[in-house]
């Protein structure tokens, strides 16, 4: 019985720079050609995170934009940086931005705001934010598009 027992992924040391750039060549084979995915991570900028879970995470958010994105052209934007806060890492991108009752009633287990959505994406993204002291924010931009920045502490109060 022990062994069938999951432990969780133990957060490391993780070079953002390095996985974003390994994850986002990845995902580019997922992604229509019309759909442009950029990334802005300083190459010194390190956090303290289970890397499969963060991973997860942002290939959720890319895939929800592009989803949003449809089959037009559109953009998605991964940066990262640091500040006072923390560490942010948030995807953007020109879609249509996220719908006003979502923004207003938050994101909760199995609402999905999407034809055909399961509501798991979101939630999963927000419950890996929250067990590791952080957070997920939604905001729609005010020229159009949507941006979900994922919030973590500053590295030395995450372990």
């Amino acid at each position: 019985m022990d062994e069938s027992r999951q432990t969780p992924e133990r957060p490391r040391r993780l070079p953002l720079a390095e996985v974003m750039e390994e994850l986002l060549t990845l995902m580019r084979y997922q992604l229509p050609a019309s759909i442009r995915l950029d990334e802005e991570v300083p190459g010194d900028l390190h956090c303290r995170l289970p890397e499969a879970g963060l991973r997860h995470a942002l290939m959720n958010l890319i895939l929800n934009a592009a989803e949003a994105i449809g089959d037009g052209p559109g953009h998605i934007r991964v940066r990262a940086g640091r500040d006072e806060r923390g560490t942010a890492i948030s995807v953007c991108d020109d879609g249509p931005g996220f719908p006003a009752a979502l923004l207003e009633s938050g994101v909760h287990d199995f609402g999905s705001w999407r034809r055909g959505g399961t509501g798991l994406g979101l939630t999963t993204v927000r419950r890996f934010a929250k067990h590791q002291g952080g957070r997920l924010e939604l905001r729609t931009l005010p020229q159009q598009g949507a941006c979900a920045p994922l919030i973590f502490p500053p590295e030395d109060a995450n372990g």
